[in-house]
């Protein structure tokens, strides 16, 4: 080493652009190159052991990146719904036991919880409602996160509580395993509709079931949530034509209180009514009898020219159709769970299950620590580094 240590000073020293420090300082390297090399014959043991270390070291470095995601992502939680304090450290406790028990990570369980909290979610209801949450997105095989936004903005459209969030999770299971359509185009019809919807006093379940008949027609997405908002509207405010053509139906809107009658009594009248029309514009029987109006007329009527596609997609559904994806929503109870656990019984499954429990690991590890030696470490090096810049 003193050979090391004497080069280095030549090489600082003699070094001055000229052949001869050159020269120098190649002499003085070839008796650090004496010393490396009977070094390195007697490190050659112990290179099974470094690299046991330097996997160590990877591990350890990565153990430090996983806590301090998991850290931000509850400090972003935190900033958004205000928790602190034990609340901070429940939520915390709530996403590590979802990263063990899910295929999504507790850092994913984190970013979830960062959309509860945008929607307004304190931390009783964001543990209450993150297991229906993560069933859903297991089940549906999307992103936790974008799930997450969708329950959670529906629930308050619709007027539900957190605590709804496993029962509207598993209708939103069954609705897009039963018909024409997924979570995700769900959530953008509910953008759409679920307000109206919830204003109106129709329930979440009946106006799914509505949404999946429109997409099993191909109608789908924003596309159906419009149509059907724009049909509800329409039978809330009802004109003078929507009137004329539901009397003509014989069929009304509304109950004897006032209140809006149920789509699941509403949707099956309606198709009871237009599977009794023609598509003909008039009665050809009897020239000089006064035109009917038949099915497309009386669609236009009531849903308008832009709402058109949308209600004749559900009237057009079969009595059979309706029903059977009505049950199935109404029975959806424990769907989420177990789609996810079908979901996860691979392969593939288990081994993402794995990766999850053991990110749960590194963070205890983490936590052991003590993420405060990590912060005085890093802090240390800011000031010092500020006190050098100048």
């Amino acid at each position: 080493m003193k050979s090391a240590v004497n080069a280095s000073n030549n090489l600082r020293n003699s070094l001055n652009g000229t052949t001869s420090g050159m020269k120098n300082f190649g002499n003085q390297s070839s008796g650090v190159g004496g010393v490396i090399t009977s070094l390195a014959s007697k490190a050659a043991v112990a290179v099974g052991a470094f690299v046991g270390v330097r996997q160590a070291i990877d591990f350890g470095k990565d153990v430090v990146n996983t806590g301090r995601e998991f850290e931000q992502g509850m400090a972003n939680v935190s900033a958004i719904s205000g928790a602190t304090g034990a609340e901070l450290t429940a939520l915390s406790e709530k996403a590590k036991e979802m990263g063990a028990k899910t295929k999504f990570s507790a850092i994913e369980a984190s970013e979830a919880m960062s959309y509860m909290g945008m929607a307004g979610w304190n931390s009783s209801q964001m543990i209450d409602g993150i297991a229906g949450i993560m069933n859903l997105a297991a089940a549906s095989g999307e992103e936790l996160a974008g799930v997450s936004d969708i329950v959670t903005d529906a629930l308050t459209a619709f007027g539900l509580k957190a605590s709804d969030s496993g029962e509207f999770a598993d209708v939103l299971a069954v609705a897009s395993s039963k018909s024409n359509t997924n979570v995700s185009l769900l959530g953008e019809s509910f953008k759409n509709v679920a307000a109206t919807a919830g204003a109106m006093g129709y329930s979440m379940k009946d106006t799914t079931t509505a949404l999946g008949l429109m997409a099993n027609a191909g109608v789908k997405g924003s596309d159906a949530g419009t149509s059907l908002r724009g049909v509800m509207t329409r039978l809330a405010k009802p004109t003078k034509e929507v009137d004329a053509a539901m009397s003509a139906l014989g069929i009304s809107a509304v109950n004897t209180d006032g209140s809006m009658k149920p789509l699941s009594v509403l949707i099956p009248e309606l198709q009871t009514r237009f599977s009794t029309l023609t598509d003909l514009r008039m009665n050809r029987r009897i020239q000089s009898e006064i035109e009917h109006e038949q099915k497309g007329q009386y669609a236009t009527m009531i849903a308008g020219k832009n709402a058109l596609s949308g209600f004749l997609s559900i009237v057009n559904a079969s009595p059979d159709d309706f029903y059977s994806l009505s049950d199935a929503i109404n029975n959806s109870e424990g769907a989420a769970l177990k789609m996810a656990d079908t979901m996860n019984d691979t392969v593939s499954g288990k081994l993402t299950l794995l990766k999850s429990q053991f990110e749960g690991v590194k963070i205890a590890i983490f936590d052991a620590l003590g993420s405060s030696q990590f912060k005085g470490v890093l802090q240390s090096m800011s000031d010092g580094l500020g006190a050098f810049t100048p």
